[in-house]
């Protein structure tokens, strides 16, 4: 009975040195930081009762299997997605907590687990097009700036309402926050 209870504090010290890498009962899972997602966790963080814990996906492909085969094993209540790359590799593990994202601009574009919800910052093109033609009438043509690996079948949609609203959409593809920043200053100065 002796060497069974020192066994078991033993086993409890190592464990003391070792945590479980995610230990809080809500995670905050974010592709990377920006502004937006920063407001967005002050939100999570103010209405949320219980203990929260924000991790960044990691950039070595290594720590990264390292990171997703340690989330599969958690056994928390709900993890918070902030970013379309943190959406889409959550989305293919096999994680029983609700997943629940924010800050994504075209969650549809693929099948979501049916523990996976969220808004997006999409809106239906029709509405953002039929505003655009209401407000101005004489409208013929109008740009959008896009990254073309995210948002290609949102801008094929938009394209092909364009021209039934006899609109030419100007595509300005960009793949980067820099590139995109370098459209906005080269046609709005």
């Amino acid at each position: 009975m002796s060497y069974l209870r020192c066994f078991s504090l033993f086993l409890l010290l190592i464990l003391s040195f070792f945590p479980p890498a995610f230990s809080s009962d809500a995670l905050v899972i974010q592709s990377r930081e920006n502004a937006i997602f920063s407001q967005m966790l002050k939100g999570i963080e103010k209405n949320w009762q219980g203990s929260i814990e924000r991790k960044f996906l990691p950039e070595d492909s290594k720590q990264e299997q390292e990171f997703f085969k340690e989330l599969s094993l958690w056994e928390g209540k709900i993890i918070f997605v902030l970013g379309d790359e943190a959406l889409w590799k959550i989305n293919s593990l096999k994680i029983n907590a609700p997943v629940v994202f924010g800050g994504i601009i075209n969650p549809w574009r693929s099948t979501l687990n049916d523990n996976v919800c969220g808004f997006s910052f999409e809106y239906p093109p029709s509405e953002i097009l039929g505003t655009i033609k209401d407000v101005f009438p004489t409208i013929a043509r109008i740009g959008t700036i896009c990254n073309p690996k995210v948002s290609n079948k949102t801008i094929e949609a938009i394209e092909k309402l364009g021209r039934s609203l006899n609109l030419e959409i100007i595509k300005y593809p960009a793949e980067s926050e820099s590139e995109m920043l370098v459209h906005c200053e080269i046609n709005y100065g």
